[in-house]
């Protein structure tokens, strides 16, 4: 085993974990555009109880939209997670948009994502579909030469269950709450803090 995947699972948060957790997930859909917030349902309960933080409240997001070029492709526009489920987030992201595929940014990626692009592309092609993406929007070393693990769109040959684990939480959580202007709120503050969570790790 290489290094760089005993690293990588080391890392990484198995799906079981998560399934016991009282995590949940919310999408928000805008034309094409999905939005995915892994998040603590308890958190955003204690922050309307106390109005004190949020602090903790958002546990990864990864924001996508329907490729220009390619109708079969959702390319990542922004994404952060706590430690260890950054590589979880993408495959629980990937279940979603099958039988769509999906890349990293045209325009930048940063270095953390990299990393997983690399991963997927080096350590776990036998578990993907993989499909070249468009020639114009290809990514190049210096030198000019492409840069494999960036430009090829991935989809999980099998999909996860748990992303619909997650789905039916949340769709739950908000349920519970039968004040309808209270659960905007929810919806309104969980996005803000998801954006906030990501602004902070690009600083």
């Amino acid at each position: 085993m290489k290094l760089s995947e005993i690293l990588f699972n080391e890392v990484a948060v198995p799906f079981s974990e998560i399934g016991k957790s009282e995590m949940a997930l919310k999408l928000i859909k805008n034309d094409d555009m999905i939005l995915f917030i892994l998040y603590r349902p308890s958190v955003l309960t204690k922050y309307f109880q106390d109005w004190e933080s949020t602090d903790g409240l958002t546990v990864g997001m990864m924001n996508v939209v329907l490729s220009e070029d390619s109708n079969k492709i959702y390319e990542v526009k922004a994404a952060a997670a706590e430690q260890g489920y950054g590589p979880t987030l993408y495959d629980i992201v990937m279940s979603y948009i099958s039988p769509k595929y999906l890349m990293a940014d045209r325009k930048e990626v940063s270095d953390a994502a990299r990393n997983v692009w690399r991963f997927m592309y080096d350590n776990r092609k036998a578990e993907y579909d993989m499909l070249t993406v468009p020639e114009e929007g290809k990514w190049k070393t210096r030198d000019g030469e492409d840069i494999p693990f960036l430009n090829h769109a991935y989809r999980l040959k099998k999909k996860l269950s748990i992303y619909s684990t997650l789905v039916l939480r949340d769709k739950q959580f908000f349920a519970n709450e039968s004040d309808r202007n209270k659960r905007e709120q929810m919806l309104t503050t969980l996005e803000e803090d998801a954006w906030t969570y990501f602004r902070d790790r690009m600083q």
